[in-house]
């Protein structure tokens, strides 16, 4: 009998174990399974510095360092549950969602004063935010996460799993990434069928020019194009010389268009003497692009592939108009 017993309350302590549902952390949360676990609190994440983040309860008053986060975080949580949006996200000019940052009440700078003002539950920093400020933060007793995303077309999926995980939004988290790959697999479908593809080269006011490992190399190739300055071996954003731009010879030349006060950098380059024998200048071939679409760490980079296959390709797609992230 004292068997039977112990066995039947190891069972009965199984069971009870079997029916909490543990959180899954990022990269496990791909499937509609792992939806049940949405609502399990505390959960861990890892941050860049490797060390493991308690995330107590669902956080309710959300801040993020960065325009590309509060453009996903938006679409994941609405702007009910942000503490505040950074100045940035609020203009035009950087954000792809201006308008619906306007709800939040508290638009702050990045200081560390106005954060605490904001009184957030969760601030979620990019690997490019100000350190002394997340370090400020943190020693306030805030909880703070510094992901380790990547700036990468390539990594729409693992970032945007990555927030969902961090609010407990995993099945919002999965409809925008099937979004992202759907448009994606559009785009590919069009180009992908292309044998010849024109040479397309970025530059801003200060001939900085993108090459392997950026955003706007990603977007160049999504779109149909080849990237002039990753083909001849640049890594990173570098600053390069009217003399290379001649010699990398590039069919279309991006530019991002310029605000109040800011020099017209494609007109600029269209009347550069010694750029005339270049082929996007010969042939008229500068194309001006909104910067927030190509600057930000956000599936808004799909929207600025769609916008450079259309320039790149116009019969391709002359009547297909493609909608904003909502």
């Amino acid at each position: 009998m004292k068997r039977i017993f112990l066995a039947l309350l190891m069972l009965a302590l199984l069971a009870g174990c079997a029916a909490k549902p543990v959180a899954a952390p990022p990269g496990e949360t791909k499937t509609a399974a792992a939806d049940t676990a949405v609502q399990t609190w505390p959960r861990q994440v890892k941050d860049a510095d490797g060390k493991m983040i308690e995330i107590k309860a669902k956080p309710m008053r959300i801040h993020t360092l960065s325009v590309g986060y509060d453009e996903i975080t938006m679409r994941l949580v609405g702007p009910e549950r942000f503490a505040a949006v950074g100045t940035s996200t609020v203009n035009p000019a950087y954000s792809n969602i201006a308008e619906q940052a306007k709800q939040v009440k508290a638009q702050i700078g990045r200081k560390s004063e106005d954060v605490l003002a904001a009184k957030p539950d969760l601030v979620v920093a990019s690997p490019f935010a100000n350190k002394d400020l997340v370090k400020q933060l943190k020693e306030a007793g805030l909880t703070v996460v510094v992901t380790d995303l990547q700036d990468s077309m390539d990594g729409h999926a693992a970032n945007i799993r990555y927030l969902a995980y961090l609010y407990g939004e995993e099945a919002k988290g999965e409809a925008l990434v099937k979004e992202v790959n759907d448009r994606l697999a559009k785009l590919d479908a069009v180009v992908g069928k292309k044998a010849q593809r024109p040479k397309v080269m970025s530059l801003s006011d200060t001939l900085n020019a993108p090459g392997q490992n950026t955003t706007m190399d990603g977007i160049i190739r999504r779109a149909g194009g080849v990237n002039a300055a990753a083909e001849a071996g640049i890594k990173g954003w570098q600053i390069i010389s009217l003399e290379k731009v001649v010699e990398l010879k590039p069919d279309v030349i991006i530019v991002t268009d310029h605000q109040v006060g800011q020099k017209d950098i494609g007109a600029e380059l269209m009347a550069q003497p010694s750029l005339q024998s270049v082929p996007a200048i010969k042939n008229h071939k500068v194309i001006s692009m909104p910067g927030r679409l190509v600057s930000t760490l956000s599936p808004w980079n799909v929207r600025g592939a769609e916008e450079l296959a259309k320039l790149l390709w116009p019969e391709d797609f002359k009547d297909v108009q493609f909608a904003d992230f909502k």
